[in-house]
């Protein structure tokens, strides 16, 4: 399924920053630095896909935004758990 690719290469772009945390470095933010579209032809996905993607996982407090290129995963645990299993996504 396209958004569980998408949400496993974001899980992975996230690693570093879990990798600083767990070695006591501070890292509030995760840095996107491909454009929506360019995450959306880099992952065979729509822009609108990709969209819908971060809006819905906005939506549900699981990551916040500042802007389109920084984001931060706020609920960690459920974002790994739909990352895993996608069949809990509505």
């Amino acid at each position: 399924m396209e958004i569980h690719h998408g949400l496993t290469e974001l899980k992975e772009t996230g690693k570093s920053s879990k990798e600083k945390v767990a070695r006591g470095e501070r890292t509030a933010e995760i840095y996107l630095p491909m454009k929506r579209s360019d995450i959306g032809e880099y992952l065979g996905m729509s822009l609108e896909a990709v969209s819908r993607a971060f809006r819905a996982l906005t939506t549900r407090g699981i990551i916040k935004s500042r802007d389109r290129r920084h984001l931060k995963i706020a609920d960690r645990s459920t974002f790994d758990k739909i990352a895993a299993d996608m069949s809990i996504i509505p």
